[in-house]
C-alpha cells in the first residue's frame, strides 16, 4: 500500500512538472532609467496575476535588458518583453509577437502607462484553466489599443473614511486592488484630504490637530505613493468650504455650522445634505478656509499632486447673499482661489468638476 502511495505521488508530481509552463520576463532597452520603476512595477503585477491563477512560475526581469536563456530543457519557456515605443502615443499599446522565438510575446506601451495598460489586455486574452495544477495559456491576440480618451480623467476614489476597506484593510490588499483596477485603465487615484470632516467615534468632525487626523494622512500618504508607484496620478478632494468644529458639534445628528465664521442655512426639507464638519461662509472665512486648504496641500507636496477635485454638494453651501446661489456664486468663487494656490504648492495640473484650471 505504501509503494503504491509512493508511484502515486510521484506520478502526480511528474504530471504537474510536465504540465508547467514557466514566464520569462524581460525589460527592453527602450526603457529609460527614469522609468525602469514603473515598468519593473508593471513586471511584477503581471507575474502575479499569472502565479496566483496557474502553475507557472514567473521569473522577473533580468538585471540588464538581454536576451534571457532558457532555464529548463523540460519547461515550455514563454518570453514576454516589455518595451516602450513613444510614437504609439499617450496611454496607448501595442502586443507584438516577440524576438525571441514562436513562443514569445512583446507588450509595448507608448508610456509606461500604456505598457501597464497592455499588460491588462494581455491578462484578459490568456487563459488560466482553472485550478493552480493547470497551465497558463499566453493571449494570442495582437494589435494596438489605447483607452476611447487617451488622458482622460479616469478617476477611482479611495474614501478613508467610516472605516470602510480602503482606510482598514492591510496596506498589501489595497495595493493588490488598486494594480488591478489599474489593469482596466484606471489612470487616477483619490483620496481626501483628512482635516475639517475626518470623524472620529462618536463625533462627525474632529478639533484641529486631533491623532486621528495625523494617522489618515499617513494612510493617503502612503495610498498616493502607491499610485506613483504604478504609474498612476495622484489627486486629491476636499469640501472647499468645510472647516473646523468648534467644539460644540458632539453628534453625528447635530446641525454643522460651529465654525469660527458659520454659514447661512438654506432650505433643506429632505435632509439631503451630509452635514460633515463644519461649514464655513465662504465670503466672512475666506482667509480661515484658504490656511486650512493650504496646510493640507504641503502634506502632500512633495508626492506631486495631477489633480484636486473640488467637492460641493455633500454639504452644501452657505446661504447668504455673498455665496448664494452657492453653484453659481460661492463655490466657483472659492475653488477657483484654491485651484490658484493649488498650482503654486503642487505645481501639477489641477482641476474640478467645474473644470476649473
Amino acid at each position: 500500500m505504501q509503494l503504491l502511495s509512493l508511484l502515486l505521488l510521484h506520478a502526480a508530481a511528474a504530471s504537474t512538472v510536465a504540465g508547467a509552463v514557466d514566464v520569462q520576463l524581460v525589460l527592453s532597452g527602450t526603457v529609460p532609467a527614469s522609468q525602469r520603476p514603473v515598468a519593473l512595477r508593471t513586471a511584477t503585477i503581471l507575474a502575479r496575476q499569472i502565479e496566483q491563477r496557474c502553475n507557472a512560475t514567473v521569473a522577473p526581469p533580468p538585471p540588464t535588458a538581454r536576451r534571457p536563456e532558457s532555464r529548463s530543457q523540460d519547461a515550455a519557456l514563454v518570453k514576454i518583453e516589455l518595451a516602450l515605443d513613444q510614437s504609439l502615443g499617450t496611454e496607448a499599446y501595442a502586443i507584438r509577437d516577440g524576438t525571441n522565438g514562436s513562443s514569445s510575446v512583446a507588450i509595448v506601451g507608448g508610456d509606461v502607462r500604456g505598457l501597464l495598460f497592455g499588460a491588462g489586455k494581455f491578462l484578459r486574452s490568456s487563459r488560466f484553466d482553472g485550478p493552480r495544477s493547470a497551465p497558463f495559456t499566453p493571449g494570442e491576440w495582437r494589435g494596438t489599443g489605447a483607452p476611447h480618451l487617451p488622458g482622460s480623467f479616469r478617476g477611482h476614489y479611495f474614501a478613508v473614511h467610516y472605516d470602510n476597506f480602503y482606510q482598514s484593510a492591510p496596506e498589501s490588499e489595497v495595493a493588490t486592488y488598486m494594480e488591478d483596477i489599474a489593469l482596466w485603465g484606471v489612470n487616477t487615484i483619490i483620496v481626501g484630504t483628512p482635516g475639517p470632516g475626518t470623524f472620529a467615534p462618536g463625533h462627525s468632525t474632529v478639533l484641529p490637530g486631533a491623532p486621528q487626523i495625523a494617522v489618515l494622512v499617513n494612510r493617503t500618504r502612503s495610498l498616493l505613493q502607491l499610485a506613483v508607484e504604478i504609474g498612476l496620478s495622484p489627486a486629491l478632494i476636499m469640501v472647499p468650504n468645510q472647516g473646523f468644529d468648534n467644539g460644540t458639534h458632539t453628534h453625528p445628528a447635530t446641525p454643522s455650522g460651529h465654525s469660527p465664521f458659520p454659514y447661512t442655512p438654506f432650505p433643506d426639507p429632505l435632509r439631503v445634505r451630509g452635514n460633515l464638519g463644519a461649514l464655513t461662509c465662504p465670503f466672512k472665512g475666506h482667509d480661515y478656509l484658504l490656511d486650512i486648504r493650504r496646510k493640507e496641500l504641503e502634506v502632500y507636496s512633495d508626492i506631486g499632486i495631477d489633480w484636486i477635485v473640488f467637492w460641493p454638494y455633500d454639504e452644501g453651501g452657505c446661504g447668504c447673499e455673498d455665496d448664494w446661489p452657492w453653484g453659481g456664486k460661492g463655490f466657483p468663487r472659492i475653488s477657483s482661489k484654491m485651484a490658484t494656490m493649488g498650482r503654486t504648492i503642487c505645481v501639477y495640473a489641477i482641476t474640478s468638476d467645474t473644470a476649473i484650471r
